[in-house]
């Protein structure tokens, strides 16, 4: 076969234009995947979108457009986990934001261990590693101000992260010094910022066999959250790139609010380069929470050719060595594969010490480093660190 469509013209599997899924064949052969065979484009004589609009014609224009940018940047990836490898495109990185690594905690499941996880690591990196660490902390419930032993003051008595959204603070004005890290503390009053979030588990689910129309429903969504008259979508990414000029943390840790709302926009627009990493149990509910986060944060990526939303991984917490549990691991093992990213292969056993060090407001690693918990958390921050290079 020397090029054009290995299946008829105008696929109407709706995967194509929603999923295109790159695979390398040698030096001069891309594939693109959508479930019913594949596009076959042999090679690259001519410029990417001349040889792939040339090809895939009966597809539409966005589609076209997502095929090249995703194409173009896999052929320079470094690994099959790291998607996308910029050494030699000039995409408008700075030096500085190579130095600095922000990592994102989300899932808008709740109780997942989002808020457990995020304090573990950064207490490891910062007790053990001797890292400087900052922690955001971007979730109203300030559940993460209590496991730093931060105090929680009523109201606007102290600086937070409402402050900063709204621009009435820089970011190191709000700046509590814990035994965990540094630490940026929210506010009850962030609660008013939740808002209409960009995809509830009733629309996914009724949207999820028509990708196109869910990929409009997701834009229309993140126009109404993201005002482009206001200043305040991307101040959190400001505030963190003046921390990497001042070269004052090694890793940025942001833990997210349990939903998709404004908030959660905010976090996952915090950084160019940013790594997403996403607690989940080993069950069906949060399976489906994996996919519609996929999806939002397609769409983010989709509005900003410069920004990479790489997700470093799926966490499995309070995992039990139990037949339900190996399945959904397994099953999540092929999804992660799907989307590029994997399963660490640490996954934190269920323990009691993980409630018995929230009710102490610690985190689970100065609790009781000897728990099994702590120790896979231990575990899992030197997988962090070798994936990061750190």
């Amino acid at each position: 076969m020397k090029g054009g469509v290995s299946h008829p013209a105008g696929c109407d599997s709706g995967l194509c234009p929603g999923n295109p899924r790159p695979f390398e064949k040698g030096r001069r052969k891309l594939y693109f995947g959508c479930g019913r065979g594949f596009h076959f484009v042999p090679q690259w004589r001519q410029s990417p979108s001349a040889g792939i609009i040339g090809r895939i014609s009966s597809h539409s224009t966005e589609s076209v457009l997502d095929s090249i940018w995703k194409s173009c940047y896999n052929q320079k990836r470094k690994s099959p986990h790291k998607r996308y490898d910029f050494e030699n495109i000039k995409d408008g990185r700075t030096e500085e934001s190579k130095t600095m690594e922000v990592l994102l905690f989300i899932l808008q499941k709740g109780g997942v261990g989002k808020t457990t996880s995020a304090a573990a690591l950064a207490s490891i990196l910062t007790q053990v590693h001797k890292k400087r660490v900052l922690l955001v902390s971007m979730d109203p419930q300030r559940n993460l101000d209590i496991i730093c032993g931060a105090p929680i003051p009523r109201g606007s008595e102290q600086p937070n992260m409402y402050d900063v959204l709204k621009g009435d603070k820089h970011l190191e004005d709000i700046f509590v010094q814990t035994d965990v890290g540094t630490l940026a503390p929210a506010s009850n009053l962030m609660y008013q910022w939740t808002g209409t979030p960009l995809l509830s588990l009733e629309e996914y689910r009724n949207l999820c066999d028509n990708p196109d129309a869910l990929m409009e429903q997701l834009r229309a969504r993140y126009a109404q959250v993201t005002d482009p008259m206001q200043d305040d979508t991307h101040r959190l990414e400001r505030e963190l790139k003046r921390m990497a000029e001042q070269d004052r943390f090694d890793y940025v840790i942001v833990d997210s609010n349990p939903d998709l709302g404004y908030l959660t926009t905010l976090s996952l627009l915090c950084w160019p380069e940013l790594k997403v990493v996403i607690p989940a149990f080993a069950e069906e509910s949060s399976r489906e929470a994996i996919l519609e986060l996929y999806d939002t944060i397609r769409v983010l990526e989709r509005q900003d050719f410069n920004r990479r939303i790489e997700i470093l991984g799926f966490l499995l917490t309070r995992y039990e060595n139990v037949r339900i549990h190996r399945h959904y691991e397994k099953f999540m093992q092929r999804m992660a594969k799907k989307m590029n990213t994997r399963v660490f292969s640490t996954h934190i056993r269920k323990c009691v010490a993980v409630p018995e060090a929230m009710a102490s407001k610690q985190d689970i690693w100065s609790y009781a480093k000897s728990s099994t918990a702590a120790q896979d958390y231990a575990a899992w921050t030197d997988e962090i660190l070798q994936l990061l290079g750190g």
